[in-house]
């Protein structure tokens, strides 16, 4: 679901006309929800790798 939100910001910022103070707040909200993004999928990761390990330690 942070992926669609993530695209759908940045989608919006093709909209925005520039100079104006919403388009530096879309721009800024497209990088930290792509950076959510990422932090989560890494999180993921990390998670999935220390469960394996565990069920393989068993």
């Amino acid at each position: 679901m942070y992926v669609v939100a993530a695209a759908v910001d940045a989608a919006s910022i093709s909209h925005a006309v520039k100079g104006r103070h919403n388009y530096n707040c879309w721009v800024a909200s497209t990088f930290f929800a792509f950076l959510v993004t990422l932090c989560y999928a890494g999180s993921t990761y990390i998670s999935f790798k220390s469960w394996r390990s565990r069920d393989e330690e068993q």
